[in-house]
């Protein structure tokens, strides 16, 4: 009997692979791109209209964001399979608030460079709604933690419900830094990056360490 798609290791190991795509983003920023700051810039600037490399780190994002879809599908799959339903439908909840997330930065990009150059940044109406994204992440995320904890996952529970909560906390300090006009905000930014991707490597990687022992 064939094994179903969701329980093969290459698909459990996109995960990882996508989630180091996305930490590499602003990296990838650096090397190709010199003018970019990592500390001083927010990552939207590698997507900005108006930015020579636009296309390239677009497309770098798709593929990043294409395997952490396949990943989160298949993980919902798997949920669903253990008769945990609950888990599977906020594992659903998650993929859309990401796809929220990269979708904004692909079809509502920063007008120009100069626009996130500025410091202190001039808030707008797309800082509303990437906020407001960003709130949905987090809650999702929360919501998932609770759930897997119910499930008898407490260690991935706890990840993630740490995840939603300091992606607000991180938010909020890079909104109290950009009113006093520190250039900081690409730090907060990358920080931002960073627990937003770290739950989905870590249950990527807990999830392949099952299936080695099974």
């Amino acid at each position: 009997m064939n094994q179903p798609w969701w329980q093969h290791k290459i698909v459990w190991g996109l995960g990882l692979l996508g989630a180091v795509m996305w930490v590499l983003t602003p990296l990838l920023g650096a090397l190709v791109w010199p003018l970019y700051q990592p500390v001083q810039h927010p990552i939207a600037i590698l997507t900005a209209a108006d930015n020579t490399f636009r296309t390239v780190f677009v497309n770098f994002g798709i593929m990043a964001g294409l395997f952490i879809m396949i990943f989160l599908l298949a993980l919902s799959e798997y949920f669903k399979h253990e008769k945990q339903h609950s888990i599977a439908n906020k594992i659903f909840q998650v993929m859309l608030t990401l796809l929220f997330l990269l979708a904004f930065d692909w079809f509502w990009p920063l007008r120009s460079i100069s626009q996130a150059a500025l410091v202190p940044h001039v808030w707008q109406v797309r800082d509303g709604v990437a906020g407001v994204i960003l709130v949905l992440v987090a809650l999702s995320y929360w919501q998932l933690g609770r759930s897997l904890e119910y499930g008898q996952q407490r260690s991935l529970g706890n990840l993630w419900r740490l995840a939603g909560v300091l992606l607000i906390l991180f938010a909020l300090v890079a909104g109290m830094v950009n009113l006093l006009g520190w250039p900081l905000t690409g730090l907060f930014d990358q920080l931002q990056n960073l627990v937003t991707i770290v739950p989905i490597f870590y249950t990527s990687w807990h999830i392949i360490r099952l299936a080695e022992h099974k």
